[in-house]
């Protein structure tokens, strides 16, 4: 919530918020309730347009924590769907950077982290729909990773591309956590 408005994320970025979110995550791995909300506050974060806070958060060590996350609870739903809308705002954007980032969030495990979440979670219309929107938004303008992602059990509708009738990039679209989300459809495990 403290980044809904640019000027606050931008002061919460130069204040070096990722870091300490980043550290939080790291100081209480198991506890549920801190990764949900350490999540919520990188989704925030790396909310909107402006890409300098997301890579600023990577470069924190963003996509690691979030992975971390998603491994150490898998079965919460919540902090499953939260990190891979964490993961959605850290790779988003058409900026020279955003293949880096998405990248890192391949390099980190985020693949293997949200193939494993979305059937884990399979009954979960919600978590179907981030998941492969996640995924989706990993793999866009990055070939060998959509490979990687199949190669790691997603089905090849999960990370079809824009162009060829994939849905929608991100039904986040780079905004913060309590904006409305687009809806698409995607397959079961």
């Amino acid at each position: 919530m403290l980044c809904r408005e640019p000027e606050n994320c931008k002061r919460c970025d130069e204040a070096g918020t990722a870091t300490a979110v980043v550290g939080a995550m790291s100081s209480l791995p198991n506890a549920a309730s801190v990764q949900l909300q350490a999540l919520a506050a990188i989704v925030n974060l790396c909310s909107g347009e402006a890409n300098e806070h997301r890579k600023n958060a990577v470069e924190a060590g963003a996509m690691g924590a979030i992975v971390k996350a998603m491994i150490a609870v898998p079965g919460n739903a919540e902090v499953q769907e939260m990190a891979c809308i964490a993961l959605q705002n850290c790779c988003y954007g058409e900026d020279d950077h955003a293949i880096i980032r998405r990248q890192e969030a391949a390099k980190e495990g985020g693949l293997e982290a949200v193939v494993s979440a979305v059937k884990t979670h399979y009954e979960s219309a919600p978590m179907q729909e981030v998941g492969a929107a996640t995924l989706r938004l990993i793999v866009h303008k990055v070939p060998e990773l959509r490979t990687k992602a199949i190669a790691c059990g997603a089905h090849e509708d999960w990370v079809k591309p824009i162009s060829q009738g994939g849905g929608f990039l991100s039904f986040r679209k780079g905004f913060g956590f309590g904006t409305s989300r687009r809806k698409s459809k995607s397959p079961g495990p």
